[in-house]
């Protein structure tokens, strides 16, 4: 293993614990090798994911519709969606149903809107709300320090 080799002839000790304990690590790693080796092709399927959602993101809030929807992106993407074979799942599931869809956002995620519970306290929206809230109060307060109107 040329990596290893090259490593061992600098001679620093924390180097050489490191190999000792990663070299048989990487032997199988070497010995397993499974293609692509890089992420390029990762890479540009995630760029397409993007391109597709980027438009819509801020409409997803339901994790269990989201995470379906990825599924079957992934599918597509790795050249598993028929179009044939999905008008076969379709028709089935409307037959097992008496030819009727089931009821829009039988999808539910368990947790609410849980993708937008995510959302961090620093978020534009929320600072700007707070913001607003805070002016509200100081309005009122001095409202409330000028006495009744007259």
């Amino acid at each position: 293993m040329g990596f290893v080799q090259s490593a061992r002839r600098i001679r620093l000790p924390e180097l050489d614990r490191w190999l000792d304990k990663t070299e048989p690590i990487m032997a199988q790693q070497v010995v397993l090798k499974r293609y692509p080796v890089t992420t390029g092709a990762l890479e540009n399927k995630l760029r397409i994911v993007k391109a597709r959602l980027e438009d819509r993101r801020w409409q997803f809030g339901n994790r269990e519709r989201m995470d379906r929807l990825l599924m079957l992106m992934q599918l597509e993407l790795n050249g598993h969606a028929v179009e044939r074979n999905w008008a076969q799942l379709i028709r089935k599931a409307l037959e097992a149903h008496g030819g009727v869809a089931p009821l829009r956002r039988e999808i539910m995620d368990k947790r609410g809107h849980s993708l937008r519970a995510k959302a961090t306290p620093s978020s534009r929206a929320t600072r700007k709300h707070r913001r607003k809230m805070a002016r509200q109060r100081k309005q009122a307060k001095r409202r409330s320090a000028l006495g009744p109107a007259p």
